[in-house]
C-alpha cells in the first residue's frame, strides 16, 4: 500500500482490524492510497515510512488475534 499524496498537519490512520483509513476522522480510501490494503503476516513484519523531508510522529498499536 502507498500514499499518494503529502500529508501536512494531518492524521492518518490504517485500521486493519476495521480495513479503513482514514484522515482527520474522515474516510480516505479513495484517491489517498494505491495498492492493496496492508496485511500482515504471523511473525516479524517490516514496515517502512519514508519521504523526502520527513517531519512526522508514526505510531504502531497492534491487538494479538488467535484465529
Amino acid at each position: 500500500m502507498t500514499l499518494t499524496t503529502t500529508l501536512s498537519g494531518q492524521t492518518l490512520v490504517i485500521d486493519g482490524a476495521k480495513a479503513t483509513i482514514t484522515r482527520n476522522g474522515a474516510n480516505a480510501m479513495s484517491g489517498l492510497v494505491a495498492g492493496d490494503f496492508v496485511q500482515l503476516e504471523p511473525g516479524a513484519n517490516q514496515l517502512v515510512f519514508e519521504g523526502g523531508a520527513p517531519n512526522a510522529t508514526v505510531t504502531f498499536g497492534w491487538r494479538h488475534r488467535f484465529l
